[in-house]
C-alpha cells in the first residue's frame, strides 16, 4: 500500500501540471488539437509541464516528509 501511495504522489502532480499547461497551450495557440500547434509551442509546453509537475511533486514531497 505504501508503494501505491508513493506512486500516486508522483503521478498526480505531474498529470495535474500537464493538464494545466495543456489548457494554457490551447488558449495561446487557439486550438484544442495538439497536432495543430507549432512544434516550438509543443516543446515549450512540454518543458513547462514537466518543470511545473516536478515543482508541485517536490512541494508535496516536502510536506509529507
Amino acid at each position: 500500500m505504501k508503494y501505491a501511495k508513493e506512486l500516486a504522489l508522483i503521478f498526480t502532480p505531474v498529470a495535474f501540471a500537464w493538464s494545466m499547461t495543456y489548457l494554457v497551450g490551447a488558449f495561446v495557440s487557439a486550438s484544442w488539437d495538439i497536432a495543430e500547434w507549432p512544434s516550438d509551442f509543443r516543446i515549450l509546453f512540454a518543458i513547462w509541464g514537466s518543470a511545473f509537475g516536478f515543482a508541485v511533486w517536490h512541494k508535496l514531497k516536502g510536506s509529507y516528509d
